[in-house]
């Protein structure tokens, strides 16, 4: 139910700030970060970009499925120009696990993921197979078509992990950031 309340609600004000000429693209302004706290003290963001990137990653270990995507800040989605959040509590770690044949931790490597990777995953607390279809089609269009979109996203608490060269929490790559909304939108601005 939180979800939906979020995405009514995300869209709610998209509509009146476009209905009454606020320019609410410019004020995100693609690649910058607007964050507050919603339900449970939960911190949620929001940002605009340019879809960079869309996947899916089969459920893990029987695991539920998800559908990810990279946000660029301008359309012709130079890697150097690709979105990472501003925000400490919501960078994202890339955890790199090595096993030896009897399956024992040999060791690990970790560092601060350069861009963000946005996650809609299969599950009972974001989203279910509609969901995923709806933002996988929303999201494909947008990379094809190189159309502005909208994301509010939250962190996942349980996907924190501590970094073992330095002791700071970080959220795993793998659906540590999860989408709440997505919207596209057709920005036209208005002539002088």
């Amino acid at each position: 139910m939180k979800k939906i309340f979020y995405a009514i609600a995300f869209l709610c004000a998209s509509s009146f700030a476009a209905g009454s000429g606020h320019p609410y693209v410019n004020y995100i302004g693609s690649g910058h970060e607007y964050c507050y706290y919603g339900d449970n003290n939960e911190k949620i963001c929001t940002t605009s970009g340019y879809v960079c990137e869309v996947g899916i990653n089969p459920g893990r270990n029987g695991g539920g499925d998800a559908m990810y995507f990279y946000l660029g800040t301008t359309p012709d989605c130079e890697y150097s120009n690709w979105y990472n959040t501003a925000v400490n509590d919501m960078k994202t770690c890339v955890f790199a696990e090595q096993y030896d044949a009897n399956g024992n931790l040999v060791s690990t490597s970790v560092h601060e993921s350069v861009t963000t990777k946005f996650f809609l995953n299969n599950d009972t607390q974001y989203a279910g197979p509609l969901a995923m279809t709806v933002a996988g089609s929303i999201a494909l269009s947008a990379y094809n078509n190189r159309t502005l979109v909208n994301v509010l996203y939250t962190k996942v608490d349980n996907k924190v992990k501590v970094r073992p060269d330095n002791g700071q929490n970080c959220l795993e790559e793998h659906s540590g950031i999860r989408v709440l909304a997505l919207q596209t939108v057709k920005y036209v601005p208005a002539t002088p």
